[in-house]
């Protein structure tokens, strides 16, 4: 989740499992803490593949919190004098603040490993956009509350405010669920009803979903929407030049990729270039992550890079969007063609672009 939401959500936290011993320390810490896994953005690999796939690991695993709450919880306390005394408070404000971050992460479909390094497999369940005022902004107000004054009031809709935040988590997965139900019915005639698919929240909301469903030589996208009167789930579908993969199989930045997409991912030509496109995140035309990962020389394609395509997404409205939200049944945004599959049945007859 963004980075004001993990502010609000460790003070919240922090203010909820520690505010009557600790008083306003408690909420001021949690927010501190609630925004410190992410701070490994500020960590540089030694490529933007190992960036993308390396953010929300050790940070965000929930035995090195474990690991490291005693030695944080102490420090806190030796720094505020208070740590006989209160041992019991900062170790509980250290472990949920930071705990809760990881587990919100991964309500969001990005990837979060949880269980590094005995097991580092990325949980991204797309059940929460990253940016959902209907998260943030109750986690604002009881922030607020529990900085602003120590009056028990204050306290109460501080825990109000978690727990509105906690049952709207509920929700999200439970909506999540229909959207996938939904779209099981509608490929259950083309034999995809147990394909790979992901629902994923739209942006800012839980009532519509993204639907991306992979199939061989390509994928489909769907949306649908919880106040939609017809429930029929429409796909559009799109090509994906997985024949490309076979020449870059040695590619390390080939083979990461595609475990940390989960095998969510789309191959194109380009200029000569050949392109990963991680299907998660963003839409057609306008997607959050893409990489150069192949190039094509001496009548071959060889592993390149990896470099990270910069993406624009001016031109891109809400509009759309909230129509879409409300029933209407055209796509959310006008659909861009997929780059051209081209006809071939070898790599090597694939010839780059001029």
């Amino acid at each position: 989740m963004d980075s004001v939401t993990q502010l609000a959500l460790g003070a919240v936290v922090g203010e909820a499992v520690a505010g009557r011993r600790l008083g306003r320390k408690a909420a001021l810490w949690g927010a501190v803490l609630g925004t410190l896994p992410d701070l490994d953005v500020l960590i540089r690999y030694a490529d933007p593949v190992a960036d993308f796939t390396r953010h929300r690991s050790f940070t965000h695993s929930l035995l090195v919190i474990t690991l490291c709450t005693p030695l944080l919880a102490r420090v806190l306390g030796a720094w505020h004098g208070n740590w006989s005394a209160e041992r019991r408070s900062w170790l509980l404000l250290v472990f949920f603040c930071l705990t809760t971050h990881a587990l919100l992460d991964a309500c969001t479909v990005y990837g979060t490993q949880l269980l590094w390094p005995l097991d580092t497999t990325p949980r991204g369940l797309g059940n929460l956009f990253i940016i959902d005022p209907l998260v943030t902004l109750p986690l604002l107000m009881g922030a607020g509350c529990a900085l602003a004054t120590r009056k028990r009031w204050a306290s109460r809709v501080n825990l109000a405010a978690l727990t509105l935040v906690l049952g709207y988590v509920a929700w999200s997965f439970l909506a999540r669920e229909v959207a996938l139900q939904r779209a099981r019915q509608a490929l259950e005639p083309d034999g995809l009803a147990a394909a790979p698919m992901h629902a994923l929240a739209a942006p800012f909301n839980t009532l519509l979903w993204r639907v991306v469903v992979m199939e061989e030589g390509g994928y489909r996208v769907g949306w649908t929407s919880l106040l939609d009167q017809d429930r029929t789930l429409r796909f559009q579908r799109y090509p994906s030049a997985q024949v490309l993969a076979e020449p870059l199989a040695s590619s390390a930045s080939l083979q990461r990729l595609r475990w940390f997409t989960g095998g969510f991912y789309a191959l194109r030509e380009q200029q000569g270039q050949v392109i990963f496109t991680d299907l998660r995140m963003g839409i057609e035309g306008a997607y959050a992550f893409e990489f150069i990962i192949g190039t094509h020389r001496e009548g071959a394609w060889l592993p390149a890079g990896p470099r990270q395509l910069e993406r624009s997404f001016d031109g891109l409205t809400l509009q759309p969007l909230w129509n879409r939200m409300f029933g209407d049944q055209e796509m959310p945004w006008p659909p861009v063609d997929a780059a051209p599959l081209h006809a071939f049945e070898e790599p090597g007859e694939l010839a780059p672009a001029d």
